[in-house]
């Protein structure tokens, strides 16, 4: 079983996702904008089984007046 991860950065608010194995270890754990807060988990949703993990970094800080993707 895979797990999707969303966290999002403490200082800053930068959304960040993993979708990796439910018994690997996170990968990335400090902000990739300023690399000094720490990501908090916000949902995880179990999916089938991969081969591969998956990263997923976005561009902007997460915003309550945007849409979220």
């Amino acid at each position: 079983m895979a797990i999707r991860y969303e966290y999002n950065s403490v200082c800053c608010g930068h959304l960040y996702m993993e979708t990796r194995n439910a018994d690997d270890a996170q990968v990335v754990t400090k902000c990739n904008v300023c690399g000094q807060g720490e990501y908090e988990l916000t949902t995880q949703t179990e999916i089938e089984s991969i081969a591969e993990p998956v990263y997923q970094v976005s561009a902007e800080p997460e915003s309550e007046d945007l849409p979220v993707e």
